[in-house]
């Protein structure tokens, strides 16, 4: 078990609150859960995620893995996919991203993507397994830790994350804006 000596330093930090090497994974590893011990449950005065007493991490099979529907960063806003798959393949995998399992009639559909679909298609590229967090929660939840990760990007486009809180008004994830505005704390 890893134990927490910092504040986690990015919002997936946050989620998993544990300030393991994630890059020292290898998929060696695959063939048992990585458990992490949690002992801050406050990632930031501002969130309003708090993490489970033990989170798994995993090594899935990328072509097992798809979008969310509600995923806000549309593909021609993923950048440069060669490079981060080439970053992967040279040093590991840094942040796991997050799923959820889906139950779907299409057989090869495990867990929908929360977080992390760039991480993901680098990962399919070069034929390597992801890293994962498998959580079972709600969209609301999933639009939080969505909303947390990518709280200090600055690459997502205000009309890709204004398209995503459309989606989940128009399917009504979110029952008003006012609820999304205050879920999502979004001033």
């Amino acid at each position: 078990m890893a134990k927490i000596k910092e504040k986690p330093k990015s919002a997936m930090a946050a989620l998993l609150d544990s300030t393991i090497n994630i890059s020292s994974l290898t998929e060696d590893h695959e063939a048992e859960s990585i458990s992490l011990e949690i002992t801050n449950n406050t990632p930031n005065a501002n969130s309003q995620i708090t993490s489970p007493v033990n989170t798994k991490l995993h090594f899935l099979d990328p072509k097992h893995c798809f979008p969310w529907e509600y995923a806000d960063r549309p593909k021609n806003e993923y950048g440069d996919i060669t490079s981060l798959a080439l970053s992967i393949q040279n040093h590991g995998q840094q942040e796991p991203i997050l799923v959820r399992e889906k139950k779907s009639a299409d057989l090869s559909i495990k867990y929908e993507v929360i977080f992390g679909n760039r991480r993901l298609e680098a990962c399919r590229s070069i034929n390597k397994k992801i890293l994962a967090i498998v959580k079972n929660i709600d969209d609301k939840t999933a639009s939080l830790f969505q909303k947390e990760e990518n709280e200090n990007r600055e690459d997502l486009s205000d009309y890709a994350r204004a398209m995503s809180y459309r989606k989940l008004l128009n399917d009504r994830v979110f029952g008003s804006e006012k609820e999304l505005s205050q879920k999502l704390n979004i001033p």
